[in-house]
């Protein structure tokens, strides 16, 4: 393909959902921990399972081949993923719960006022994957001995991001694992297990990465990617082989309800 078909089908694929799969080896995460297997252990044994902020259902379809609790139900905040998420995910027999979103963490500064759907004490496993979440809800819904268990992404990668595409980078939001374990500790949930590292994602042509600014389309909400300086990146690709965005600082938590 050239320069221009790649220009063309990353600002034409389609953004609903949250499948990276799509591109295969075009784009490539390497974790320096495997959070599916980790919530798949925690689902196996567990009778119920709450996913927040399921995209389109893509990531909980694939983690319930080897580990289906008797109850799974996902939640959505974006309107347009629910019809995506429920179409995937009602064959499977999951139910998907129209919610809003949870306001960013690190702007929690008063008790926020989005509700869970769902009793006291539903679930044993509450998941929350690259979501915001309320950690008093995620508390209330939670059985007593449950787990919630989140991976989340530090803003570092919007610096590195920004550098790629020749912005200047936002100030730093301050989204830290010190600052969710000081949430979930004040919610009365406590840290068992967790970790942090660096993410690395390559990226083999322009076409993946023009999708990916597309569908994180709020980092940058003054950017048009119609307008991205693509022909020189690809020309770097082609030159350098595939564009490394790394990002620092990346951490996975689990904390228990006691």
């Amino acid at each position: 393909m050239t320069t221009a078909d790649l220009i063309t089908e990353g600002l034409t694929a389609d953004i609903s959902g949250w499948d990276f799969s799509r591109w295969g080896d075009r784009m490539r995460t390497e974790h320096p921990w495997d959070y599916p297997a980790i919530v798949a252990d925690l689902a196996s044994t567990a009778d119920s399972l709450l996913d927040l902020g399921t995209g389109g259902g893509e990531w909980l379809s694939r983690l319930l081949a080897p580990a289906r609790p008797p109850l799974v139900v996902a939640t959505e905040g974006w309107a347009p993923n629910v019809p995506v998420a429920a179409k995937r995910l009602r064959p499977v027999g999951v139910p998907v719960v129209w919610v809003d979103a949870a306001p960013d963490n690190v702007k929690q500064h008063k008790p926020p006022t989005a509700f869970l759907p769902f009793r006291d004490a539903s679930f044993d496993v509450v998941n929350a994957r690259h979501e915001s979440y309320v950690a008093g809800e995620v508390a209330r819904v939670l059985k007593p001995g449950g787990v919630f268990v989140t991976q989340q992404v530090h803003d570092v990668w919007i610096d590195r991001m920004a550098r790629i595409l020749g912005l200047t980078p936002p100030a730093p939001s301050g989204w830290e694992r010190d600052l969710a374990v000081g949430q979930l500790r004040r919610a009365r949930l406590y840290t068992v297990e967790g970790g942090a590292g660096t993410v690395t994602t390559w990226f083999a042509d322009v076409a993946p990465l023009i999708w990916y600014v597309r569908l994180t389309g709020w980092v940058f909400p003054g950017f048009d990617p119609a307008s991205g300086p693509w022909t020189e990146i690809q020309a770097r690709i082609e030159r350098d082989g595939p564009l490394p965005l790394r990002e620092p600082g990346r951490w996975w938590l689990a904390a228990v309800k006691r």
